[in-house]
């Protein structure tokens, strides 16, 4: 098998069992906040462990997609990304909290993590060119904006 189309079943692998594991703690957590939060001092945070969970999942891409940058010792570029976007989580952050409060910093953080892999992604692309699976990208979006309306239907 090829590098690039073991870096592109990767990126497949990764995408689906990080939505179903997302889904699955999200799911199982309430238990574990049963069992050691006595006074029901955590039970709201319930609700926050999918966007958080499926936040980091989008941030693991990361490692994937920007492979070429390593191939091609570009990690200049990597670096200018993760300190823009730092700004712009910055200012994410306080637009958002003072308003939506917890959801804000939620939001703030699922859209900088998303900005970041799809900017790396991009850079990496043009100095390594991998094709990732758009149906795999089209069934974990899907999924997420699914679970995510059913978890807000139920607030």
């Amino acid at each position: 098998m090829e590098v690039k189309e073991l870096i592109s079943k990767s990126y497949d692998i990764y995408i689906v069992s990080g939505l179903f594991i997302s889904i699955l703690i999200a799911f199982s957590v309430e238990e574990f906040i049963y069992v050691f939060d006595k006074n029901n001092n955590y039970f709201k945070s319930i609700n926050y462990i999918f966007p958080l969970m499926f936040s980091i999942c989008i941030y693991g891409l990361v490692n994937i997609v920007s492979i070429g940058l390593s191939f091609e010792r570009k990690l200049g570029r990597q670096t200018i990304v993760f300190l823009f976007f730092s700004i712009v989580n910055v200012f994410l952050n306080l637009a958002l909290i003072p308003t939506f409060g917890i959801w804000g910093a939620i939001f703030s953080t699922f859209v900088t993590y998303l900005l970041i892999t799809i900017a790396l992604g991009i850079a990496s692309n043009k100095v390594y060119k991998i094709v990732y699976s758009s149906k795999a990208t089209c069934f974990v979006s899907l999924g997420a904006i699914v679970f995510s309306f059913l978890i807000c239907i139920t607030l």
